[in-house]
């Protein structure tokens, strides 16, 4: 009664996707949750009350039991079962089989640990990470960053996963982050299995590749914005941005006039859905949680409050963070020359113009301030929409 009726937990319906119903605290905020964070909220509870409740690995449908006879017993026809997510209805075995729709051997009734209920759950964060990429709906970027938090938690819990461990090596492959890190995972992969050489092999070349490029790049190409072919540019480098769909900080630290990725890459990334697909300038950026990426220029705008980014790689293209911006360094002035006075200008407009001057200039009509005609002139400047 308490927990169903008076604390308003309930089932997510149409949401059953949304991850927010596998984190416990969001359970608890939200009052909505799936059948295995309703379960460890459902269990715990009963703990607390003096009930040994126990979870069970049941397929699609996770599940509690209760011993109703001396603890220990191995006979599954001894236990009343649990659905928290049914608002806690008392199953019978053979119930447990109508819930799901078909039979199960009785290895599936058995109680599980608390790692394995843990392994689960990120299971279940690791499929709904792979749906949202799979899938044509919005939001791909949050996939992807929930399916690499998902991939390295599982991985920490159980390092050896040989699928998990080739989807993070395709993964980080894919986004171009930390190739060495690539090559580590590939090694152990072929330790643990040598029948996965054919997708090892390929992995590792491509990455080889990469890292020799990082090593032994090309003479950078400078590239000046007062080009014809740059018109279409609106942001520079240094500037603090906000991801419009995916909500990350970052900061510029390059650009090209077009999208110049791979046609796989393009494709992979839905490019063309975007209202100029690849045809618009795209920007290198430092995002906030430590990886590189590469922006579309109608998916970015300025951050209306700009902060630092906490990027390992801030400093190998800047020299200091000054007041709302990043200041690049001589290497990046030199390939970006006329960037950083475009930076200053748009810092200036966005976030100093209603600042006061730090110099004022005493005016022909003594101490007391300007004429009439100038502070009417600077009002109408002041409140010139931006």
């Amino acid at each position: 009664m308490s927990y169903y009726n008076i604390q308003l937990l309930c089932t997510p319906g149409m949401s059953y996707y949304n991850p927010l119903n596998s984190y416990i605290h969001q359970v608890l905020l939200r009052r909505t949750g799936i059948p295995i964070s309703l379960s460890v909220i459902y269990m715990t509870l009963a703990r607390k009350l003096g009930v040994q409740l126990e979870p069970v690995n049941f397929p699609n449908h996770f599940l509690l039991r209760w011993c109703q006879q001396q603890r220990g017993s191995g006979d599954i026809y001894d236990f009343v079962y649990i659905d928290a997510f049914g608002k806690g209805k008392q199953l019978t075995a053979k119930e447990c089989e109508y819930l799901i729709g078909h039979q199960v051997t009785a290895d599936y009734y058995n109680a599980i640990s608390t790692t394995e209920v843990l392994l689960r759950m990120v299971g279940n964060l690791l499929n709904i990470g792979k749906r949202g990429i799979s899938s044509l709906r919005e939001g791909n970027e949050k996939s992807y960053q929930l399916l690499r938090d998902s991939l390295d938690l599982y991985l920490t819990i159980n390092p050896d996963n040989v699928q998990y461990l080739l989807l993070q090596a395709r993964l980080y492959f894919h986004l171009g982050i930390w190739p060495e890190k690539v090559l580590d995972i590939l090694q152990h992969i072929q330790a643990l299995d040598p029948s996965q050489h054919g997708a090892v092999g390929y992995l590792v070349q491509h990455t080889l590749e990469h890292i020799q490029h990082k090593k032994h790049p090309v003479e950078p190409e400078v590239k000046r914005r007062s080009a014809p072919e740059h018109l279409e540019l609106q942001y520079s480098v240094g500037l603090i941005m906000k991801h419009k769909r995916s909500g990350y900080n970052c900061a510029i630290y390059g650009w090209d006039p077009k999208c110049t990725m791979s046609q796989e890459w393009i494709t992979t990334m839905r490019v063309h859905q975007l209202s100029s697909g690849a045809n618009q300038p795209f920007y290198n950026v430092l995002v906030q949680d430590g990886t590189c990426r590469y922006a579309a220029q109608e998916n970015l705008e300025p951050h209306s409050a700009p902060l630092e980014i906490a990027h390992p790689e801030v400093g190998r293209y800047f020299s200091e963070f000054h007041d709302s911006h990043y200041v690049a360094n001589e290497e990046l002035q030199t390939r970006y020359p006329e960037d950083m006075a475009e930076t200053l200008g748009t810092v200036r407009d966005l976030y100093h113009r209603l600042m006061p001057s730090p110099v004022q200039q005493e005016s022909p009509n003594g101490p007391e301030g300007p004429s009439q005609e100038n502070q009417d002139s600077q009002e109408n400047q002041d409140t010139m929409p931006t």
